[in-house]
């Protein structure tokens, strides 16, 4: 349990809300749901493309290379909104503590998680 408290502190905002080195736009990932502009901005626009985002499984196997193409696109364009907007991905380095872009592979993992 102290492990937990401890696990769960360490991803707490700050007073401020927001973690050193990171903006009201910028998308925290970690162990918990952040309420941060960005992110509330990833599910708005996640839940605006989650209808075109199963509509390319319907009726097709995902190894189709037209469906994982259009599920691609519909990620990258999130991924494209969310950085138009001055948000990045960030994520709390287990050895320094501190906020780091994660690459934009790690982006879209987080947005297909999110879908």
């Amino acid at each position: 349990l102290l492990l937990l408290l401890l696990c769960l502190q360490s991803f707490a905002l700050p007073p401020d809300g927001l973690p050193d080195g990171c903006t009201v736009n910028d998308v925290l990932i970690g162990g918990k749901k952040f309420e941060t502009v960005g992110n509330r901005l990833l599910r708005d626009i996640v839940e605006s493309r989650y209808d075109d985002h199963e509509a390319a499984d319907a009726g097709s196997d995902y190894l189709d290379p037209p469906t994982k193409i259009t599920k691609s696109k519909i990620k990258k364009q999130i991924l494209e909104t969310i950085k138009d907007n001055g948000g990045r991905f960030m994520k709390k380095d287990k050895v320094t503590g501190l906020w780091v872009e994660v690459s934009d592979e790690d982006a879209r993992k987080k947005i297909s998680y999110e879908l």
